[in-house]
């Protein structure tokens, strides 16, 4: 199977949300070369540890260079850094990144919200693909909750990291950053795959002290959900038109005479 962010051949929250500015975005966004924050390693590395999944995080601690009392101009410990860094698919983190993510967990499993979804067995990090009205989308989610029998709902997780959560704020993130299309997509392409309806849990918390906790459920019949439902099916025919057009237009494009006009 095609590495799942490289594979356009079924389309993903991260790509066709790119059409929310425009499809010049999306094409940049599907050419280029991906480039790597601290932000998203950081990110990456949470979400390991939240799945117990150790094995897809590499620590660096310098307590642990082979001679502690050198620096690393010391070639044994040069060598050693070289050697740690070089790991490949691996996300490397500082001991003092790690112990972040360990008090953020530890104020994370108090949540009584969170406490209740580890009492449930998680499909975890598992890619799912299908084809909706014709289009092929996939998704990952962080955690799922698979309903079983008539009326029992399926359950979307997904972790995010934030700035704040204050509820307003997190309003606001939703529509800005394209929650609601993830939520609408997601419980899609599961409702699609494993039948019953599919309604969709964030859990947010703050990457700075206290790492306060606000879960955030959007029911599969909500407003939201019916807003994120209607943009990632408009985005995807977008993304189709420009496909077979071989045009992938700026944002200007989308206005009259390709000038946005303020009066």
């Amino acid at each position: 199977m095609k590495d799942y962010h490289k594979d356009f051949e079924f389309l993903s929250k991260s790509f066709l949300t790119k059409f929310q500015l425009s499809p010049l975005h999306a094409y940049h966004y599907m050419t280029a070369e991906q480039t790597d924050t601290d932000a998203m390693r950081f990110g990456r590395a949470y979400h390991a540890i939240i799945a117990d999944q150790m094995d897809e995080v590499v620590i660096f601690d310098p307590v642990e260079r082979p001679e502690p009392d050198k620096n690393f101009g010391s070639k044994l410990n040069k060598q050693w850094k070289e050697e740690i860094f070089s790991i490949p698919d691996k996300d490397i983190i500082s001991m003092e990144e790690y112990l972040i993510i360990k008090k953020m967990i530890a104020q994370l499993q108090l949540n009584e919200m969170v406490q209740q979804i580890h009492a449930f067995e998680l499909v975890q990090e598992e890619a799912f693909r299908t084809v909706i009205d014709t289009y092929k989308v996939k998704c990952k989610p962080d955690g799922l909750q698979i309903g079983r029998g008539e009326n029992k709902e399926n359950l979307i997780i997904d972790w995010k990291t934030c700035t704040s959560v204050h509820p307003d704020k997190i309003r606001y993130d939703i529509v800005k950053y394209g929650y609601d299309v993830q939520a609408a997509l997601y419980s899609d392409i599961i409702t699609e795959i494993h039948g019953n309806e599919s309604n969709f849990m964030f859990i947010f918390q703050e990457k700075t002290e206290p790492y306060d906790v606000l879960p955030v459920i959007i029911p599969s019949e909500s407003e939201v959900m019916y807003d994120g439902r209607n943009k990632w099916r408009n985005y995807a025919i977008q993304a189709r038109k420009c496909f077979d057009s071989g045009v992938w237009p700026g944002v200007a494009g989308g206005f009259m005479n390709n000038c946005l006009i303020i009066e």
